[in-house]
């Protein structure tokens, strides 16, 4: 198939297919993260001491397993879109063997879509004069707090006398008058410094904002065959980035399209088992949400690699892999 008349339709309908067919294979990949995402899940909300901040064991351990299991998805489904024998214990061993190469070509893709942000971002920050804009929410915080001590202390009040015949109130006015006045600028004062605080960034900050995100989604789209060119197509680093690049060029819409249509019910499912776990279960809508995602991951997610991979070999079939 000339790889210019590919529509988004039937890339789809690869990646779906090719789901359904390595749909079990897929979820006794997938029940090994879910045990784990589990046991990490239990141990924050009922076992971890709060107090204690920073990285648990479990959490590096099921960070390094989700990757390790996401790339032995790949080496299934290679398989599978070639209809040749799978079994898990042969795509845990190509999971092994491209363990460090797909670290290598993802801190690539790091380096290409982050860094460069953050440098003008950076850059743009100090140029629009940096934190002497800026206003922390304590430093903000504690000065109101003077002033508006200040303000209390200088409020007018009326002074009491008693005289020998009978109670009378006299009005210090002329006193009263010049506390007024400090009260009232006092006042403004608070005001002036929580508006200051609460000012809005310049708009040009916000249009550099914009101009990095598209940033990031553009260089995203065009990297994200990296990963089946270095598991399926035995690609190094260098390579699988460079080879993305020539294969996302001049697609990048179709590409952003495949990609979104493929993520789209992990993303539908998520958003209603939330709400859902929200409404039904209020006092325990963390554990709730938390055991639902582990749910939507194990059945949904892998549809995302299913497509990706139906994608790039319909861009460039590489079979002598599978």
């Amino acid at each position: 198939m000339n790889a210019e008349s590919i529509s988004v339709s039937s890339v789809l309908k690869k990646g779906y297919s090719l789901y359904f067919k390595m749909l079990p294979t897929l979820i006794a990949l997938g029940l090994i993260i879910t045990i784990i995402g589990g046991i990490n899940l239990f141990n924050e909300t009922t076992i971890a001491d709060p107090s204690k901040e920073g990285i648990s064991i479990l959490t590096i351990v099921e960070a390094i397993v989700t990757w390790f299991i996401g790339l032995s998805l790949y080496a299934v489904l290679i398989r599978g879109y070639y209809n040749q024998n799978v079994s898990i214990g042969d795509a845990l061993i190509v999971a092994l063997k491209k363990f460090f190469p797909a670290i290598g070509a993802m801190i690539l893709a790091a380096i290409i879509v982050l860094i460069p942000p953050v440098i003008v971002g950076g850059i743009g920050f100090v140029m629009m004069g940096g934190t002497a804009q800026l206003v922390t929410p304590a430093q903000s915080t504690l000065e109101n707090k003077h002033q508006i001590s200040a303000y209390e202390a200088n409020m007018p009040h009326t002074v009491f006398k008693m005289d020998s015949h009978q109670p009378q109130m006299i009005h210090t006015q002329a006193d009263t008058n010049a506390k007024y006045q400090s009260s009232q600028s006092s006042l403004s004062d608070v005001s002036g410094s929580m508006n200051q605080s609460m000012q809005p960034l310049p708009t040009a900050l916000f249009l550099l904002g914009a101009v990095l995100l598209l940033w990031f989604i553009y260089f995203s789209v065009r990297l994200a065959l990296i990963i089946p060119l270095v598991v399926n197509q035995n690609k190094n680093p260098f390579t699988a980035v460079k080879e993305s690049f020539r294969l996302t060029k001049g697609r990048f819409w179709k590409t952003f399209v495949v990609i979104f249509g493929a993520a789209l019910p992990y993303m539908l499912a998520f958003f209603i088992f939330s709400t859902v776990c929200s409404l039904v279960f209020p006092e325990y809508a963390g554990i709730a949400l938390g055991i639902a995602v582990l749910i939507v991951q194990l059945v949904l997610a892998p549809i995302i690699p299913a497509t990706i991979t139906a994608y790039v070999e319909t861009l460039q079939p590489f079979q002598t892999n599978a």
